[in-house]
């Protein structure tokens, strides 16, 4: 007699519980948004076949400033920055990051931070490709 009353106890624990989870509700999974809220054109001004010339327009595609910057980027060959301007930059080997200056960081929403814009002169051999992956501050950027 005692085991039957264990099970029916046992039994009935468990359709309680069985009852109360199918009765909570569960979140609902969001879809995911469109993190990228940044664009770069990578613009090669002049190639010179050992050196070349860059323009970088960031454009910020989400719905708050950018107070502050970091664009980062790596090489897919031996180009070497020799000479930057309107950003601080650091290169080891083919990884770059650049840090805005204090006069260009901020970029409003919807808005290209047309100027004074980042860029730079580098030397290269060989075959001169674009990088094809940018990031600010951590965040992936669409390239166009």
């Amino acid at each position: 007699m005692l085991k039957r009353f264990q099970l029916s106890t046992l039994l009935l624990i468990c359709l309680s519980a069985l009852a109360m989870a199918l009765a909570t509700p569960t979140a609902q999974a969001e879809p995911l948004a469109n993190t990228t809220s940044c664009k770069i054109a990578y613009t090669v001004n002049a190639d010179f076949k050992t050196g070349f010339l860059v323009s970088i327009f960031i454009t910020n595609t989400g719905s708050t400033p950018i107070n502050g910057w970091t664009l980062q980027f790596t090489f897919p060959g031996n180009q070497q920055i020799t000479s930057f301007f309107n950003g601080s930059f650091t290169q080891a080997g083919q990884q770059v990051a650049v840090v805005n200056r204090g006069y260009n960081g901020t970029i409003a929403p919807g808005q290209t931070l047309n100027g004074p814009y980042p860029g730079f002169v580098a030397s290269y051999s060989g075959i001169n490709k674009n990088p094809t992956s940018f990031t600010i501050n951590g965040q992936q950027c669409s390239v166009g």
